[in-house]
């Protein structure tokens, strides 16, 4: 099924609009667990779901992108941009999963 132009102009951003989530989210509950003292083992369980559940739904946006979008000029553009996102997403949280939170 092909999509409308708008429609396909918003997969250049999809990926970064993950990536903003998993800021969103990530940083919110690290937030919450240093004020609630949760447990670490626990803590650092649902940090990790959370980034695995958005490195997710990246890889689905591949799949979906390469399902949906005709070969052509948006299509590398928009791996390239889910590349970047990824990528991002790896970058900025990996760190903060590993280090020390709560001082």
């Amino acid at each position: 099924m092909k999509e409308q132009a708008p429609a396909r102009l918003l997969w250049m951003v999809a990926g970064f609009a993950v990536w903003s989530s998993a800021f969103i989210v990530l940083y919110s509950l690290q937030g919450l667990g240093c004020a609630y003292g949760w447990p670490d083992p626990a803590y650092r369980l649902v940090l990790f779901a959370v980034l695995g559940l958005h490195l997710g739904a990246i890889a689905l946006l591949f799949r979906r992108s390469r399902e949906r979008l005709a070969s052509g000029f948006l299509r590398p553009v928009v791996e390239l941009a889910l590349w970047a996102a990824l990528v991002a997403t790896l970058l900025t949280f990996a760190p903060a999963l590993l280090l020390t939170a709560c001082r």
